[in-house]
């Protein structure tokens, strides 16, 4: 079997300045990228969080009128619910 084996020529070993300059210019694309998906990632726990102070602002204002009803209700004082 006979195979021969030709070195590349010099063109193709070193990649062109226009081929560096495409890949150097990849970096801050990349970098870029990722900066808005982590501000993105900040915005979405910031909205989370707003959310679930919401949600407990919510549940304790419940809890605070249904402990107002069980004590008027346990003292028998009923005129505090509108009659409508």
């Amino acid at each position: 079997m006979n195979t021969r084996i030709t070195p590349p020529s010099p063109r193709l070993r070193r990649p062109r300045a226009a081929d560096r300059t495409v890949h150097d210019g990849g970096h801050p694309v990349v970098l870029a990228a990722t900066m808005n998906r982590t501000i993105g990632t900040a915005s979405n726990n910031a909205r989370n969080n707003q959310y679930v102070a919401g949600l407990y602002a919510a549940e304790a204002a419940t809890e605070k009128v249904f402990g107002m009803m069980k004590s008027d209700f346990l003292a028998c004082n009923l005129t505090a619910l509108p009659t409508t």
